[in-house]
């Protein structure tokens, strides 16, 4: 994204100035939000549009929190905070609400829940913590909507806004017509329905789904797309686009997480005609953030890179990054690179890596540099993860000895069993584990991952099971410690739970 120096020079539409990243984050925070920056025929050029929406808004997100949506629901609930700051700084007043829904027969979440319409930032935020992805089936997409409308304290002069975020539709034409009479009734009442399609997972389970139905269907809709590629990235199911053509509002697609979050943001200042969305300025001023013209470490195609940390001991063990990458990228479409890139804990530009990986067999021992930097590294916003490879009792004591170093106020305390980090991705009640180092048979425990708070966010994850011993890309034999398949679902949480935070 290109950053206008002078948002009251040429090519600006009356735009507070929008400083560049690093050198005023907050004052970002409450002006880029509102200012799509479109590049022109000249890529030297760039002009601010902007779309400031003052007024009264009250917006509804309806989140579909079945099963598959778990990474969805993660990062909705670690940005939820941010978006409603940031619809705040543009808005005379606000008021937001949500609904979840799953299917009809979940015991738990048999009718949706919701929260009300409120301008208590906290409350939402809350609200959102405390809900879960699980279960799936026939989800009621309709009852979701329903509750938004009539359950919903809504007031005549505010602007309307309900957002749907599903990657399901309804099967049954019976629910489907009603979603679109629902639709119907909301434009009818002032409301603006916006669909949003998770289209990783969604075009995976609709086009086998329509392929099972009708073959020659599914040939059409890989023909519209032009590749499974694009299905990927961009599909979105067609009972959302008419409903959102129905609510008066758009249908958008995106395999990215991240990008959900900006049309979240983007629909609620109005700004709904744009192909993309437009980017979240940085959060507050931090190393993370604030250094100036950083960008994250990429590989030839584009994607961000794990860190894998050196230190003075063991520290190369066996570990099949594209293993566990390939696998993730089954669950959500996430721009890691298979490759990781080495680096210790002293080095200046850690601040590039989202996420640190460290492990052995052995004792670890960081020099006091690199003590400093990895406090330093967690203050920032990054997220390390040890792991201790064949669970030796030396790299867990020595491990545990150099984290009480760094963190003197902050000690290692495992995660209840109800963490989020248990339901992001897979929910993980249980997991194998072998007897002793790669003996069986099994038994079943609860998961264990620890953390160190830093700053109100889990800024180390300590895994005491050897989860890498699972990344495989072929068949080792005897398992390490725990289930293959178990390794590998709760990586992937890990994983999914570090870059939403």
């Amino acid at each position: 994204m290109g950053w206008p120096i002078d948002a009251d020079g040429p090519g600006s539409r009356g735009c507070a100035p929008v400083h560049p990243p690093g050198a005023a984050g907050r004052a970002l925070a409450s002006v880029a939000a509102a200012c799509i920056v479109l590049f022109i025929a000249d890529p030297g050029q760039v002009s601010a549009t902007c779309r400031c929406g003052t007024g009264e808004l009250e917006i509804v997100f309806i989140l579909d929190a079945t099963g598959s949506m778990g990474p969805v629901i993660g990062t909705v609930k670690a940005q939820a905070a941010r978006i409603i700051e940031i619809l705040e700084g543009q808005l005379d007043a606000l008021r937001v609400g949500a609904v979840a829904y799953r299917t009809r027969d979940d015991p738990e979440m048999p009718r949706p829940a919701y929260q009300d319409l409120t301008s208590d930032r906290a409350a939402v935020v809350a609200w959102l913590g405390l809900l879960k992805s699980k279960q799936g089936g026939e989800e009621a997409v309709a009852d979701g909507l329903e509750t938004a409308i009539a359950q919903m304290s809504w007031t005549p002069k505010a602007r309307k806004v309900i957002v749907l975020i599903g990657d399901e539709a309804p099967v049954l034409t019976a629910e489907i017509e009603r979603l679109y009479t629902l639709a119907d009734r909301a434009k009818s009442l002032g409301i603006v329905v916006h669909t949003v399609t998770p289209s990783n997972t969604a075009w995976l389970y609709y086009f086998n789904w329509l392929r099972n139905r009708d073959a020659p269907d599914a040939v059409k809709l890989l023909e519209q797309y032009g590749s499974i590629e694009k299905l990927t990235k961009s599909f979105r199911l067609p009972v959302f686009e008419e409903t959102a053509a129905r609510g008066g509002g758009r249908a958008v697609g995106t395999d990215d997480t991240r990008e959900i979050v900006k049309w979240l943001l983007a629909f609620g200042l109005g700004m709904d005609d744009d192909e993309r969305p437009p980017d979240l300025p940085p959060p507050g001023e931090t190393p993370l953030a604030a250094a100036p013209g950083a960008e994250p470490p990429v590989s030839p195609e584009g994607r961000t890179r794990i860190g894998w940390v050196k230190y003075g001991g063991e520290w190369r063990t066996p570990r099949s990054f594209d293993g566990l990458v390939r696998h993730l990228g089954s669950v959500v479409r996430i721009d890691l690179d298979e490759e990781p890139d080495v680096v210790t804990l002293a080095d200046k530009d850690l601040w590039r890596y989202p996420i640190l990986y460290l492990s052995g067999h052995g004792p670890v021992n960081l020099t006091p540099a690199e003590s400093n930097g990895l406090r330093a590294y967690a203050e920032a916003g990054g997220t390390l993860w040890a792991d201790n490879c064949c669970g030796k009792p030396l790299f867990d004591e020595a491990l545990r000895r150099e984290l009480a170093r760094a963190f003197t106020d902050s000690p290692l305390a495992r995660l209840p069993p109800d963490h989020p980090l248990f339901d992001i991705g897979h929910p993980i009640r249980e997991v194998r584990l072998t007897i002793s180092h790669r003996t069986l048979p099994y038994r079943t425990a609860k998961p264990h991952v620890e953390a160190i708070e830093v700053g109100g966010r889990e800024a180390v994850l300590y895994s005491p099971h050897s989860l890498g011993a699972g990344w495989k890309t072929y068949d080792l034999g005897m398992p390490c410690m725990m289930h293959d398949d178990d390794a590998l679902r709760l990586s992937e949480n890990i994983v999914l739970y570090a870059l939403s935070r």
